[in-house]
């Protein structure tokens, strides 16, 4: 019961949060800009529009919605989890609520699982968004809102969606164990969000970072499991040779884990000041 009205208060903090209606501003404004922009350009000519009646029509719409969100996903979630446990450090509220539930370890973890829902939430309403933003920029071109229902490519979207999943899960426990660690908002949302394209540039400077840090293989899960070539011949470029999606998800798995037992255990130890 305690753990219910916990995570019932968090989730009200969630969706109180200006920050986190932001970040939903924002990203609804990126997918359905570019989708406009697709829109405007099929007036132009008939090249202009047979790209629009490739893209805009669902479902391929989502494939550009799901483009657009990988390239963001991962620096999301960091800024969602930094700011949903940075703000009590910030507010200085820790030591108010910690005395009345004793119990540190599920206080951040109900404060993370709502953190995570959030996250997963702006990803639903953003696919939603582009959806219906695409449907009709189809319909005002006339070319019709639904495009062909092809089941290769209905699973390639929802391996897509899937990956980036797996990549906000292991990238929020990093915000988590970083903001835990700086006990500050800016501090772990800064570590989050440098340590993506530092890890992405290292991973194509070496073949030893490709194979021991988390973002290449972040890639080849969401390449094995949306089908996409391209990305996983750029993996198997990096990596000096095939890996397989199990191996990749193991070591994403332990990631992930050893980000979050960090963060557990110093948020234990460490004294609450902000």
């Amino acid at each position: 019961m305690m753990v219910f009205n916990l995570l019932r208060a968090e989730w009200h903090k969630t969706l109180r949060n200006p920050a986190n209606w932001g970040l939903l501003g924002a990203t609804v404004c990126i997918l359905g800009g570019g989708l406009a922009l697709v829109t405007l350009a099929g007036f132009k000519g008939p090249e202009q529009l047979a790209r629009a009646q490739d893209v805009l029509p669902f479902p391929n719409n989502l494939r550009m919605t799901l483009q657009v969100l990988s390239a963001i996903s991962g620096m999301l979630a960091v800024i969602f989890v930094a700011n949903s446990v940075g703000g009590e450090y910030a507010r200085d509220t820790w030591k108010m609520i910690i005395p009345r539930n004793h119990r540190r370890p599920a206080l951040i973890g109900v404060k993370l699982l709502s953190g995570l829902a959030g996250i997963f939430i702006l990803l639903a309403a953003s696919v939603l968004v582009g959806g219906l933003v695409g449907m009709l920029g189809a319909a005002v071109l006339k070319i019709g809102p639904l495009g062909a229902f092809k089941p290769e490519i209905l699973k390639a979207q929802a391996g897509a969606l899937s990956g980036m999943g797996v990549e906000m899960l292991c990238y929020g426990m990093l915000a988590l164990m970083a903001t835990v660690a700086a006990r500050s908002t800016i501090g772990g949302a800064m570590v989050g969000v440098l340590a993506i394209p530092i890890s992405t540039v290292a991973v194509f400077s070496s073949q030893l970072a490709a194979n021991v840090l988390p973002a290449l293989h972040l890639n080849n899960i969401i390449g094995h499991w949306s089908g996409n070539n391209r990305t996983l011949a750029m993996c198997q470029a990096a990596f000096g040779g095939e890996v397989p999606p199990t191996t990749s998800l193991a070591i994403i798995a332990a990631y992930t884990i050893v980000f979050a037992v960090c963060g557990f255990v110093l948020f234990q130890r460490r004294d609450l000041a902000g």
